[in-house]
């Protein structure tokens, strides 16, 4: 079914808060030279330090790999991953070759992050690696791989996600990356997933069975515009709305 059409007011909105939903990245703006990239590393706002580092990626300054390896231990998780991505890509094959050690890592925290950016390097000769990485019992080391495999869109991966899934596993991250496959075999899962008690995990299933655009889920998910959650009532109205559905549950959603 085709999507209907909203006031351009109403789907301004729609679209900024499934971005929010999808926690999606937005298009960096126009170039910026070295030498003020290089100043808001320093920048307080760690968001601003992440678009800098995010950034400099495409810059062969000789002053550029430094700046970055020191953000590459920034406090901020986000910004640390954007350092390394960056650095991966001016210097990409001792880099990446040692973020595919650090899937093998004992410590989580290491693991996420280099899952994180061998997501973000899109790269899908690593997905035998995530796979086998994916095997871990940290949650958020799960959530990082499960992230990962959907960015990088490869649906071989598929039973994976629906494994961890159906067993309640870093759920919320394997909705949200079985959404970016767009399979809709992943459908069974993702409709039992609208049941759980984690709002997280409700809010990415049913956002998922809009892009992978199943139209038998119209009517269950048309149940969730009732749901206790705000957050779920938004992914299902978005998803309604990707399916055909008219724009009032959106209106109703956004409020």
């Amino acid at each position: 079914m085709a999507k209907t059409d909203l006031p351009p007011d109403l789907e301004g909105r729609l679209r900024a808060a499934d971005a929010a939903l999808l926690d999606d990245r937005q298009e960096l703006p126009a170039a910026r030279a070295v030498d003020e990239l290089l100043a808001v590393l320093d920048d307080a706002r760690p968001e601003a330090r992440e678009a800098a580092a995010a950034e400099l990626g495409s810059h062969g300054d000789a002053r550029v790999l430094p700046a970055l390896r020191r953000r590459a231990h920034d406090p901020a998780p986000r910004v640390r991953a954007a350092a390394l991505a960056s650095m991966a890509r001016l210097a990409p094959e001792p880099l990446f070759a040692e973020l595919v050690k650090a899937l093998r890592s004992d410590d989580a925290r290491v693991v996420a992050g280099a899952a994180v950016v061998l997501g973000r390097l899109g790269d899908r000769a690593v997905l035998p690696n995530l796979i086998d990485a994916f095997q871990t019992e940290d949650e958020a080391a799960g959530a990082a791989i499960a992230w990962a495999l959907g960015r990088l869109g490869d649906r071989v991966v598929l039973p994976w996600l629906v494994a961890a899934l159906e067993q309640g596993f870093a759920s919320s991250a394997a909705a949200e990356a079985l959404g970016r496959l767009r399979d809709q075999r992943a459908a069974p899962a993702l409709l039992a997933s609208l049941e759980v008690d984690d709002e997280a995990t409700r809010a990415a299933a049913a956002r998922a069975l809009g892009r992978c655009g199943y139209a038998p889920a119209i009517a269950v998910l048309s149940l969730r515009l009732n749901d206790p959650s705000a957050r779920v009532r938004l992914a299902a109205a978005v998803s309604l709305w990707e399916l055909g559905e008219g724009a009032q549950a959106v209106a109703d959603a956004l409020g």
